[in-house]
C-alpha cells in the first residue's frame, strides 16, 4: 500500500484506497457491466488477485448483509470446503465478514464483506491465488474503506448508473448536457425538458399526451451539435437535490431496471427537491393529471413495481398507506379527505375526492370498490372508482385505530 490512489462511488458513499498494480476493469455508470467497482492484478495472462464491489438497492433484494452473506456461502457450497463467519466493521460500520478457504481448485482464498449503507446492499468480494502474498493487500484495503452520507455535490461521471435503461440514462446525460450548455446547474427541471424531448420511453410520449412540448416550454430545437468538442461530461458536477433525486427518489420505484417514467414519477415526488414539477403547472398539467396518466400508462405497460391510488393516482412510495381491495387501491390521505367531509369539514385544498351523488353508470359499477355498497359513495374525476362511507370509517379506524 506504499503507492494508493482513492476510488470512490459518490452516490454510495464509498470510497477505498486501490494499491499500485491493481488494474480498474469497470467503475461507475461508464463501465459496461456490472459490478459497479472492479480492479485486478494480472501476470502472464491469468488473473492473481481480484477486487470486485456490487450493489443492489435494498428495495429489490430485502436481504440483511448476514443474508446475502450465506446466499454466497450456498452459492460457493461446491466449490469451498470451509466458510467462517465474523461480525465486523467495515469503514466505522457493521458489516458481515465471510472467509472462504481449502477450495477444491483455483482461487485459493477469497473474502467477502456484505453490509448495509444507505438504502444499497453492499457486497465486496477479494480473491487470490496466493492468500499469504495477498492478505495484507487484503487486509490494507478493507481497512481503508471510508463510508459517509453521499447528500454531497459530485461528479456525473461518480455516479453509479447500471441499472439506468437507454431512455432514462439519455435523460440524465442530455440534461446535464442542457444545463452545462446554459451555464447553469443541473436541476430538475432539466432532466423533465430533456425527457420532453426524449424519442423513446414511456415519459416522452405520456408527456406529448398531455400537451407538454418544446414549443410551449419555450425551449429551442436542439441537437447537441454545439456541445463542446473537448468537455468531459462525466466532470459535470451534480448538486445535492440532483444527486438524491437521481440516487434515491428515482431508484425506489423501480424493482429492477430504472425507466423513463420512474424518473417522471421521481420528479413527481413529494420527496423531489431538485425541481422541475413548477414547468408541469406552469403549462396547467397538474400533478394529479400527470399521475393519472403514468398510472394508466404503466397499467397498459403491465409494469407491477408500484401501484397507484384509485383515486388521487399517488404512488404508494408517495403516501403513508395504500389499502386495497380486488378492484381498487385507497391511500390514507383520500381516506381522511373523505373522513372530513363526512364529518362536516372542509377536506385539504389539493384533494380531489367529493362526495357521488350522480346516477348509476351504465359501463362502470357504482358501487364501493370494497364491499360493494351503493349509497353513501365518494369519489374522484373522472368517477370510475368509489368508495363507501362505511368504508372510509372501517379504513380510518384500521389506519388511526378507533
Amino acid at each position: 500500500m506504499s503507492k494508493t490512489n482513492r476510488a470512490s462511488l459518490a452516490d454510495l458513499g464509498f470510497s477505498i484506497a486501490i494499491p499500485d498494480g491493481l488494474q480498474r476493469i469497470t467503475h461507475s455508470m461508464w463501465g459496461p457491466t456490472f459490478p459497479a467497482m472492479h480492479y485486478n492484478i494480472t501476470k502472464d495472462g491469468g488473473a492473481q488477485a481480484d477486487f470486485e464491489l456490487t450493489c443492489s438497492r435494498q428495495a429489490a433484494i430485502r436481504q440483511t448483509g448476514r443474508a446475502a452473506a450465506e446466499a454466497i456461502e450456498d452459492e460457493l457450497a461446491q466449490a469451498y470446503a470451509k466458510f467462517a463467519y465474523a461480525d465486523t466493521m467495515l469503514g466505522g460500520q457493521q458489516a458481515v465478514r465471510l472467509d472462504c478457504t481449502d477450495p477444491f481448485g483455483a482461487p485459493e482464498y477469497m473474502r467477502h464483506y456484505c453490509l448495509e449503507h444507505n438504502g444499497h446492499l453492499m457486497k465486496l468480494r477479494f480473491v487470490s491465488t496466493s492468500r499469504a502474498a495477498h492478505e495484507p493487500m487484503i487486509d490494507a484495503m478493507a481497512g481503508s474503506i471510508e463510508l459517509t452520507d453521499p447528500d454531497t455535490e459530485c461528479a456525473l461521471g461518480e455516479l453509479a448508473l447500471p441499472d439506468y435503461a437507454p431512455a432514462s440514462l439519455e435523460c440524465v446525460i442530455v440534461g446535464a448536457l442542457m444545463a452545462h450548455q446554459a451555464r447553469k446547474e443541473l436541476s430538475g427541471r432539466h432532466l423533465l425538458t430533456s425527457l420532453v424531448r426524449g424519442d423513446s420511453g414511456i415519459a416522452a410520449s405520456i408527456l406529448r399526451s398531455l400537451g407538454v412540448t418544446e414549443a410551449r416550454l419555450g425551449i429551442e430545437p436542439w441537437t447537441g451539435d454545439d456541445a463542446e468538442s473537448d468537455f468531459d461530461m462525466r466532470e459535470i458536477r451534480v448538486p445535492p437535490a440532483v444527486f438524491s433525486l437521481l440516487t434515491h427518489v428515482v431508484p425506489r420505484y423501480a424493482r429492477e431496471t430504472i425507466r423513463s417514467h420512474h424518473v417522471l414519477l421521481g420528479i413527481l415526488s413529494k420527496d423531489n427537491a431538485a425541481g422541475g414539477r413548477e414547468l408541469l403547472e406552469d403549462l396547467g398539467v397538474g400533478p394529479h393529471d400527470s399521475r393519472a396518466a403514468l398510472a394508466n400508462r404503466i397499467g397498459q405497460e403491465r409494469d407491477t413495481s408500484c401501484a397507484f391510488c384509485s383515486f388521487c393516482r399517488k404512488s404508494e412510495l408517495d403516501v403513508t398507506h395504500l389499502i386495497p381491495s380486488a378492484f381498487s387501491h385507497i391511500c390514507d390521505e383520500c381516506v381522511t379527505a373523505c373522513a372530513k367531509i363526512l364529518d362536516g369539514g372542509q377536506p385539504p385544498s389539493d384533494s380531489v375526492m367529493l362526495g357521488y351523488s350522480g346516477p348509476k353508470k351504465q359501463s362502470i359499477f357504482t358501487g364501493c370498490g370494497f364491499c360493494g355498497s351503493e349509497s353513501d359513495l365518494f369519489s374522484a374525476s373522472p368517477e370510475t372508482h368509489f368508495v363507501c362511507a362505511s368504508c372510509v370509517r372501517r379504513v380510518t379506524e384500521q389506519i388511526h385505530g378507533p
